[in-house]
Formats: structure tokens, sequence, C-alpha cells
């Protein structure tokens, strides 16, 4: 992420910014072996929008593809209902603070449809509960 961040700052052109994925950093974080939330505050300032879905930060093969072989062992990019994983949903809320512009963006697989009602509401409270201007 730092990479990419060093890149838009160089671009420096206010309509240029990050999509976060929460599920995304969870997995590089684990396997790169670096602190998630330390990242987001490093770049909050360029990150625009966040897509939020969430996984167990265990990564597979790229031949491991099934879902349905894959969920039962906690492995790859879920795509999950917030909440239901360990991605650092509240925390990445947290560091981007109640003043945080961007949209925030559900990318769920279509199993988790039904979940999508109850994930506005959890949303929606990590928002009430925010921090004012992400301190």
């Amino acid at each position: 992420m730092d990479k990419l961040f060093e890149q838009v700052k160089e671009i420096d052109c206010p309509n240029v910014g990050m999509t976060l994925d929460a599920g995304h950093l969870n997995l590089s974080a684990a396997y790169y072996k670096f602190d998630p939330l330390e990242a987001v505050a490093a770049a909050k300032e360029q990150i625009f929008h966040v897509h939020l879905h969430d996984n167990f930060g265990k990564t597979c093969y790229h031949h491991e593809k099934k879902q349905t072989h894959l969920i039962p062992l906690g492995k790859g990019d879920c795509h999950m209902p917030i909440g239901q994983g360990n991605a650092p949903i509240k925390g990445i809320v947290d560091c981007l603070g109640a003043g945080f512009k961007g949209a925030y963006i559900f990318e769920y697989r279509s199993r988790y449809k039904e979940f999508l009602k109850g994930s506005v509401e959890k949303l929606k409270l990590l928002l009430s509960n925010t921090k004012q201007k992400g301190t």
C-alpha cells in the first residue's frame, strides 16, 4: 500500500486517489506482515473510497478458487459481510474519521445478499461511534 500511496502523492492531482479494499488489505497485511491500520493512517489523505468486505486474512494459492472449499478453511478473498471475519473494519472507519467524504461500498459475493440490510445498520453504528475528525 505504501508504494501506491507514494505514486498517488507524486501524481499530485486533486481528483486522483486510492480505493481502499478492506478485505484485500487484511490479506496483504497478514501475508506481508505489516500493520493494516498504520498503513491506512499513513495513506488516509489519499483514500477516496472504501470497499467493505470481510475475510480471515489467510491467503490461498492461485489454483484454489472454489469458495465453497475455501470458506470452511477460512482462506482466500471471501468477500463476506463485515463482522464475519477478522478484517479491521472498525479500525479502518475510526482511522478515516467522521470527516471522511468518500464512499463506503459493500463488496459481497452474491451468496451474502441477505446480509446487506444488517451490514448497512452495522456500518451506520460504526460511523456514529467514529471519533470526530479521525482523532
